[in-house]
């Protein structure tokens, strides 16, 4: 009990860094990168960085212990925010492209609770522990809104130089709460290299793993592909700063609150169903924002498809952990969850650096189409390899 709520609360202090994160991240891309196409450039960095470092990050932690390999990450964080803080003060794009490597790593980590959350629960309660570590960022994204607010003029006129002071911050505090946490490598112990990879061979064979992989790269990838240029889309339309951020943390709290119910709901109809709802919601969020976005229907082209996908993202990414979770090999599950995240991490990377020349030639409303056809082919692609695969 006392591991969990250690991992929720530093699940919590780290979270707030993500709303500043995604708004600053593309604004300041925009002031400072030599051409408007290359504002997400720095984001898809972060993901890259994820994807590199992924299945390193799952390694440390089968044999160091959870601890070490969080402890990584959160310092990553904290490196990365005061580094981003000079080079926006130097405004120089690449030095603070370079810098969003490491906030990558550092928010890479905070993936890894949900699985941490549910190897310190009981076996009846995984999935609802995995479902209440992502229902905690409630709590995380309106305070990481306020200080994102706060940060404004924190180090003026340098404009958002400020934001990633506060980064640097949560990250450090996020590296003192996880001094507490103790669960140990041998919790995860490892395995002899070659019967390593006979394992993940096996695995292929499994019928839910291609689904599970598949369907939480393109929640999260297509969600990313929306949400990263949203802030640039509304700016573009004329709204200020302040409302992206609104539009933001609505988004993420639309991500997050399933979680309170999403364990219980998985418990009761099975993990491939939840996906399946969130399959569909997302698809119909996308096509009616395309549609509103057409129509000039503000309230249409935005909120409704950061909400739905919010919503979605949480069905998909919570259904795919759950069918993780049900690995019972200790070891060649924390090998799966750190594939898990590399193939997540590098769908993203290309989503987001693929978001805003998008949005910059074609239009939000046709981002929306093409994030529709993403999140309905790809998941599909993992059913039907399941039905092919013998139970």
């Amino acid at each position: 009990m006392r591991n969990f709520c250690i991992i929720i609360l530093a699940n919590i202090v780290l979270e707030t860094a993500i709303p500043i994160v995604v708004v600053a991240s593309g604004l300041t891309g925009l002031m400072i990168a030599p051409a408007n196409w290359m504002a997400t450039i720095p984001a898809a960095v972060q993901m890259a960085s994820a994807a590199i470092f992924a299945a390193m990050i799952s390694r440390l932690m089968i044999r160091y212990g959870r601890r070490f390999g969080f402890m990584v990450c959160s310092i990553s964080m904290a490196l990365g925010g005061i580094g981003s803080v000079m080079t926006i003060i130097a405004a120089s794009f690449w030095g603070f492209t370079l810098c969003q490597a490491l906030i990558g790593l550092g928010l890479l980590g905070i993936n890894f609770f949900r699985y941490a959350a549910a190897e310190a629960a009981t076996e009846h309660l995984k999935a609802s522990a995995s479902s209440l570590t992502l229902a905690s960022g409630l709590i995380a994204v309106p305070i990481g809104g306020m200080f994102f607010a706060i940060s404004t003029n924190l180090l003026a006129p340098v404009h958002f130089a400020g934001a990633y002071m506060i980064v640097c911050a949560i990250g450090m505090v996020g590296t003192a709460i996880l001094l507490g946490l103790n669960m140990p490598a041998a919790e995860v112990s490892a395995v002899p290299k070659q019967q390593w990879r006979s394992e993940l061979r096996r695995l292929f064979t499994l019928p839910t793993i291609p689904l599970v992989l598949l369907t939480t790269s393109a929640g999260h990838g297509a969600m990313l592909l929306t949400m990263m240029p949203a802030s640039i889309a509304m700016v573009d339309s004329g709204f200020t700063p302040t409302h992206s951020a609104h539009l933001i943390s609505l988004h993420l709290l639309a991500m997050f609150a399933p979680g309170l119910i999403t364990g219980q709901v998985i418990q009761k109809i099975g993990f491939q169903w939840v996906i399946c709802l969130g399959v569909g919601f997302q698809f119909m969020g996308f096509i009616l924002g395309s549609v509103g976005g057409v129509m000039s229907l503000v309230s249409l082209a935005f909120y409704i498809p950061l909400i739905a996908s919010g919503i979605s993202w949480n069905f998909m990414f919570l259904g795919g952990t759950h069918g993780i979770n049900l690995i019972k090999d200790n070891s060649l599950r924390a090998s799966v969850q750190g594939l898990n995240e590399t193939g997540l991490a590098v769908l993203s990377t290309i989503f987001v650096l693929c978001s805003a020349p998008i949005f910059a030639f074609l239009s939000w409303p046709y981002l929306l189409l093409i994030s529709a056809v993403i999140v309905l082919t790809l998941p599909t692609i993992g059913f039907v390899i399941e039905r092919r695969i013998p139970s």
